[in-house]
């Protein structure tokens, strides 16, 4: 699993993440996925999103 966080990238900040599937050493699949960063004020939690 690969994660970043975009700034100034986008109108907005966007995190993404990056699944890779691994079979015998070689890459046999990948699935991505990028979303707007959710603020801190509404996680629902005192912890931010990233």
């Amino acid at each position: 699993m690969i994660h970043g966080r975009y700034v100034r990238w986008a109108a907005k900040q966007m995190v993404a993440v990056k699944f890779l599937r691994v079979l015998s050493g070689k890459v046999v699949g990948h699935y991505d996925a990028t979303r707007e960063e959710t603020p801190r004020s509404e996680t629902g939690s005192p912890n931010p999103m990233f």
